[in-house]
């Protein structure tokens, strides 16, 4: 870790010197107060960015393999950066390059800009917590992987029961639709064959001033039923084909007669009314049957 930063002729620093210890550091302060300047320093000697103070030293308690750049780790590793017209860095008083001192800095230093969002994710500040935390209590990854196994049941069965809860959910909204289309039902109180019979009379209805009138003009027939059976009589031609016709089509047309009769008494707006309720309630089932169809299959 790094133990000891020193500035000097730094921005708004004329001088600075601060001793850390170990655990989590964080510099605050109201806007203005130096802190990016702080930070820039300190980054600043580890390559990353351009330096502008005259000295920037800092002391790191860490054990560093610095053998391809020609350089012995000590017990106590010091970094300096020294400028009056271009910057030098040095490591334990030996002269090395920017780029290299920032390759030995990844050693120890991860640096994390706005850009690294990645890295201040939940999940990523947890294994940082774990981290450490099992440095502190050695039995924390055991604690953290029964939890995690709990947590994993836990999950699994809240889930089958959120499952059930909106499966019963859909049951009751099924009952209330069909609680709702009873109600209806029972309103109408339709008859069995009754939309049949009712479309039969609206078809009748619709036609009934044509059948009168063909009725009428058809019924000029039986003027001349007394005519037919004398020629036929004449020729000596059996007549009782024609009165076993004659007698069946006065039966139709009187039947034709007294269901037109029967018509005048019906109420046509009430007639249409009555059709329209029993084709809400047929279409009402249909919407019923894929509904239930739909969530049966949810």
């Amino acid at each position: 870790m790094i133990e000891r930063l020193y500035l000097n002729e730094h921005f708004s620093f004329d001088q600075c010197e601060l001793n850390f210890k170990e655990g989590l550091i964080a510099f605050t302060g109201p806007s203005g107060a130096g802190k990016s300047v702080l930070m820039e320093a300190l980054l600043s000697l580890f390559g990353y960015g351009d330096a502008s103070a005259s000295l920037i030293e800092a002391t790191v308690d860490k054990n560093i393999d610095m053998s391809e750049y020609g350089i012995e780790n000590e017990d106590i590793n010091i970094f300096r950066l020294a400028k009056s017209k271009t910057a030098r860095y040095f490591v334990n008083s030996q002269n090395i390059s920017k780029k290299n001192i920032n390759s030995i800095s990844k050693k120890f230093i991860n640096y994390l800009s706005v850009k690294d969002s990645e890295e201040f994710e939940n999940r990523r500040l947890l294994e940082l917590l774990d981290a450490i935390c099992f440095t502190k209590e050695p039995l924390h990854v055991e604690n953290l992987n029964n939890f995690k196994s709990r947590y994993y049941i836990y999950k699994k069965l809240h889930d089958e029961l959120n499952t059930l809860v909106e499966k019963e959910k859909k049951v009751e909204e099924l009952k209330d639709f069909a609680r709702f289309e009873i109600a209806k039902i029972e309103e109408v109180d339709p008859k069995p064959g009754e939309d049949e019979e009712l479309q039969l009379q609206k078809k009748i209805i619709s036609k009934k001033e044509k059948i009168a009138s063909a009725l009428d003009d058809a019924s000029l027939i039986f003027q001349s039923e007394s005519s037919v059976i004398e020629a036929l009589n004449l020729m000596e031609e059996n007549s009782s084909f024609f009165d076993e016709c004659m007698n069946e089509l006065r039966a139709r047309f009187e039947t034709g007669q007294d269901r037109l009769d029967e018509l005048e008494e019906i109420d046509i707006e009430s007639l249409l009314e009555r059709i329209e309720k029993i084709a809400g309630l047929k279409k009402d089932m249909e919407i019923l049957k894929k509904y239930w169809h739909i969530k049966n299959k949810s």
